[in-house]
């Protein structure tokens, strides 16, 4: 995993990160005693304070790319208010971030689920009025994805999946590196999950909130972040051809 993490720090111009055994087993401590729920520890005060990222099932590789995905939903101009919808991408992205470590829970009732956390430097991840110095303000230029080693197709086809299931929202210009557009006559609405109304009303905390992102068996992504606005629930049917089910996309 961290090969493609670094790949997809390499992006936004954050330099490599290591893989931490310290990290990994305290990751695999709080994934053991929570269990099969989708809930954080208290990461940023664990004996090492970290950032965390989770996603339900146990492919590794899968839970980096819907965290990275949020790259789409950056806003614009400069300042905390432009990633107020990437909190997994600007965990994983951090530019003080020097070490990464995972916990798995290989089986239950969304097969599991991955839990990483990300520490180093003085600034953790997703802290208010740090992210003009710890984010690259990367503008989803193609070439720089491959010159990192991502694969543009592949992204293509998985966010694509995500933008008709309702979890992600993608906004130019970032989407045109990857052509995510390219594809949007091929949307129809009877692909689309159909939408719980979400609640409307939206609030800040002053702190730390958690933010939900579920794709289902496949995935379910769940962030620590500064500042994420409220939305309402999605729920998808049973797609066969994919065996995945998408859940919901939410503020818990």
């Amino acid at each position: 995993m961290v090969k493609v993490v670094n790949q997809m720090r390499c992006v936004s111009g954050a330099p490599a990160l290591k893989w931490d055994h310290d990290l990994m087993c305290q990751a695999q401590k709080g994934t053991d005693e929570i269990g099969d729920v989708m809930k954080h520890t208290d990461c940023y005060n664990l004996p090492i304070k970290a950032g965390e990222n989770l996603a339900s099932g146990h492919e590794v590789d899968t839970a980096a790319y819907m965290w990275f995905s949020e790259y789409l939903q950056q806003g614009t101009g400069s300042g905390d208010a432009r990633y107020a919808d990437t909190g997994h991408y600007s965990a994983m992205s951090w530019k003080a971030v020097t070490k990464m470590g995972c916990g798995i829970l290989s089986a239950g009732t969304m097969q599991g689920f991955v839990r990483c956390q990300f520490t180093g430097g003085d600034v953790l991840p997703n802290m208010g009025g740090a992210f003009d110095k710890q984010m690259g303000a990367y503008d989803g230029n193609a070439a720089k994805l491959k010159e990192c080693g991502l694969d543009t197709k592949k992204m293509k086809e998985m966010f694509t999946k995500y933008k008709k299931w309702g979890i992600l929202n993608p906004k130019a210009p970032y989407t045109a590196g990857i052509g995510l557009y390219d594809m949007e006559t091929d949307i129809r609405e009877t692909d689309i999950a159909p939408r719980i109304e979400p609640d409307m009303s939206q609030h800040f905390t002053p702190m730390f909130v958690a933010a939900l992102a579920v794709a289902g068996i496949s995935l379910i992504a769940m962030g620590v972040v500064v500042g994420r606005k409220t939305r309402g629930p999605y729920v998808a049917p049973e797609d066969n051809s994919d065996e995945e089910l998408l859940h919901a996309s939410s503020i818990e």
